[in-house]
């Protein structure tokens, strides 16, 4: 999980990195592929409000950033309650710092946040399981 937290947030940050703002690159990939339909030639120009659901660049690469941060704090989430548990910790703690690493693709001071405060609660869940 904490794996595909991280390449989520690395795609969606080098993709807009490529893409510029404003650009509707991903939308004409997608056209390309024929995933998009194109508007009726006979329908008129109607001016509406944009719907909740509408596909741009910047609210797919944004949807797929908070996917994977989502991802991240999973990962790490999981890999704090399988230490309290007492469960095999070795595929966790790799979970642990690859969702660290998404949180830190997505914000840095978030992210060294996420980190500090699981190390923290780890290093706690330790000591109180020896004691």
């Amino acid at each position: 999980m904490g794996f595909v937290a991280l390449v989520a947030n690395l795609a969606a940050t080098y993709a807009e990195t490529f893409r510029g703002t404003g650009s509707s690159y991903l939308l004409r990939q997608l056209d390309k592929i024929g995933f998009v339909s194109h508007p009726s030639p006979s329908a008129g120009a109607t001016k509406s409000v944009p719907s909740l659901f509408s596909l741009t660049d910047e609210t797919a690469l944004m949807g797929l950033l908070y996917y994977g941060t989502y991802l991240g704090a999973i990962a790490i989430g999981l890999a704090v309650w399988a230490e309290s548990k007492k469960a095999s910790t070795l595929y966790m703690a790799a979970g642990f710092i690859v969702g660290a690493a998404a949180m830190t693709c997505f914000n840095f001071s978030i992210g060294m946040l996420c980190a500090g405060v699981g190390a923290a609660a780890l290093f706690w869940i330790r000591k109180t399981n020896r004691s």
